[in-house]
C-alpha cells in the first residue's frame, strides 16, 4: 500500500486553495471569508488512518503543517509537510512527505466556488520488522477538482475528488474522495475537519486548526 499517496490526498485539500477577483491584475488581498479559498493562513492538523481491507492492520497516526499564500487574485500557492507512523506487532513504518500545490478557482453562484488543483511532492519512508529493513523514496503527484460551499458567515463545506500516483510508475495510482468542513471561531482562528476515502483501501480522518494572517 502506498502511504505517500494517502498522505498527499489528506493534505492537498488543506494546502490547495485560491482567491477570486474580476481580473488577475487586481491586487492580491486577504479578506474574511467563510471558506479557506483565497485565505492567507497556516494550518496544523492530526490524522488517523483506518486500513479497512488490510487483514486487521492497526491504524496509522500522523499529522502535518500547511501554508497557503495567494499569488494573484485567482491563484494560490500551497505548501505542506506530513508525517505518518504505523506500529503493528513487529512492523514499524514511518513516512515523511512534502508537497506544493497550485489552485485556480472561480465563483459560479453565491457562496459556491469551484476549483482545480495540481500538487507535486516527495515522500521518503522506512519500514522495519520481520527480520529486515526497507526504504522507499518517491516523487508523488495529484490532480484534483472540487467545490466549496459557504454555509453562512463562518462555516464552509468542501468536496474534492483527486487522482494520486508516484512518478516512478512502479505502483498503481488511486482515486481519493475528500469531504471537509471549516468553521471560523474568531476572525483569525478556524477549526478544520475532514474525511478522505482512498478507493477501497483506507479512510483518513483529519482534524486541525487554522490561523489566518
Amino acid at each position: 500500500m502506498t502511504y505517500s499517496k494517502i498522505l498527499l490526498s489528506a493534505f492537498a485539500l488543506a494546502v490547495a486553495s485560491s482567491s477570486f477577483a474580476q481580473t488577475e491584475s487586481a491586487p492580491v488581498t486577504t479578506t474574511s471569508s467563510a471558506g479557506l479559498l483565497g485565505q492567507r493562513y497556516v494550518a496544523i492538523s492530526g490524522l488517523t488512518e483506518d486500513f479497512r481491507n488490510a487483514g486487521g492492520l492497526d491504524n496509522a497516526f500522523g499529522g502535518g503543517i500547511a501554508a497557503n499564500l495567494p499569488l494573484t487574485a485567482n491563484l494560490d500557492l500551497g505548501f505542506g509537510y506530513g508525517y505518518e507512523r504505523l506500529s503493528d506487532g513487529g512492523l514499524k513504518y514511518r513516512e515523511h512527505a512534502i508537497n506544493a500545490s497550485l489552485t485556480p478557482f472561480v465563483t459560479v453562484a453565491e457562496n459556491v466556488k469551484v476549483f482545480a488543483d495540481a500538487t507535486i511532492g516527495y515522500a521518503w519512508a522506512k519500514a522495519r520488522g520481520f527480520g529486515g529493513n526497507a526504504s522507499d523514496d518517491d516523487g508523488i503527484w495529484s490532480l484534483g477538482a472540487g467545490a466549496e460551499l459557504g454555509l453562512g458567515a463562518r462555516t464552509a463545506l468542501t468536496g474534492r475528488v483527486s487522482y494520486n500516483d508516484a512518478f516512478d510508475g512502479n505502483s498503481d495510482g488511486s482515486w481519493a474522495f475528500t469531504v471537509g468542513v471549516n468553521h471560523w471561531f474568531t476572525e483569525k482562528v478556524a477549526g478544520l475537519a475532514g474525511v478522505t476515502f482512498v478507493e477501497s483501501d483506507s479512510i483518513v480522518y483529519q482534524i486541525g486548526v487554522g490561523f489566518r494572517f
